[in-house]
This record gives C-alpha cells, sequence and structure tokens, in this order.
C-alpha cells in the first residue's frame, strides 16, 4: 500500500507520522507525493509503523512490461541466420 493511502484510510496526519518515524511533515509530504523516497532505514521505520501496510516494495517504481518489437518483414530468425 502507497502511504498516501494508508494515512488516508488510518486517518493519521503527516504531522503525527512524521513525528512517528523521525523526520520533518514536509519530508512526509514529498514521500507521499513521490518527489523523493525514503531511505532504506526511514523506509523500515515507515513499514514498521504502519505494521507492515506500507510495505518496502510498496516504494519500487512502477514498471510496465517490456514489449517486444515486431520482427521487420521478411526478417530471418537468428536460427536461420547463425545456425
Amino acid at each position: 500500500m502507497r502511504l498516501g493511502a494508508y494515512l488516508e484510510l488510518t486517518g493519521i496526519s503527516q504531522v503525527a507520522f512524521a513525528a512517528t518515524v523521525g523526520v520533518q511533515q514536509g519530508t512526509v509530504s514529498r514521500y507521499v507525493s513521490g518527489k523523493i523516497p525514503p531511505s532504506a532505514a526511514v523506509m523500515v521505520r515507515i513499514r514498521d509503523a504502519s505494521r507492515g501496510a506500507v510495505a518496502l516494495d510498496d516504494w519500487a517504481p512502477e514498471k510496465e512490461p517490456r514489449r517486444r518489437a515486431a520482427p521487420a518483414a521478411g526478417a530471418l530468425p537468428a536460427t536461420k541466420l547463425f545456425g
């Protein structure tokens, strides 16, 4: 769960949560907006303070699946080229 969703769901203010994890409210605001990620140590404190609701991997950027380009018309498979 993202930090912003956790704070909304629980009704915890950014000020209160910041005090719990040992950072400034403005820093929590930047975490929520995605402007900056927390350090690894703060990620662990956030996970612990949220009782695991905000997991460590929730900070990973969302990735779109890789798309392979279609082979060019008339292209030979690699096995025909090298095999």
